[in-house]
């Protein structure tokens, strides 16, 4: 698939995101060697879009470090876009969660 292909691709989910909602995803896990990632992705109308990736490298990953990383893509998804969300149920994603849900 061409670069061009997949960003049409993208574009039309972005717009089931619009017309249907989404649930905006995130993961984050640590391999044997302490590296770190955290995934999201939003699931709309039968389909998975890989969002981003971050790397947390020179961070802690704390509750209000994932709490901003949440805000940022609600913000870049859309939050009238965002129907629900599914995090990883660590404890450093267990507060953000309720954070955002107050707000």
């Amino acid at each position: 698939m061409e670069y061009k292909d997949m960003e049409d691709y993208v574009n039309i989910q972005m717009e089931k995101w619009k017309t249907y909602g989404c649930t905006t995803m995130c993961d984050g896990w640590t391999d044997s060697t302490k590296l770190s990632i955290i995934n999201f992705m939003v699931y709309s109308k039968g389909s998975t879009t890989f969002l981003k990736f971050v790397d947390p490298f020179d961070r802690i990953k704390d509750n209000k470090y994932i709490y901003g990383l949440l805000k940022d893509v609600i913000k870049e998804v859309g939050d009238a876009n965002v129907v629900q969300i599914v995090t990883n149920n660590g404890s450093a994603f267990v507060k953000p969660w309720k954070l955002l849900m107050k707000n």
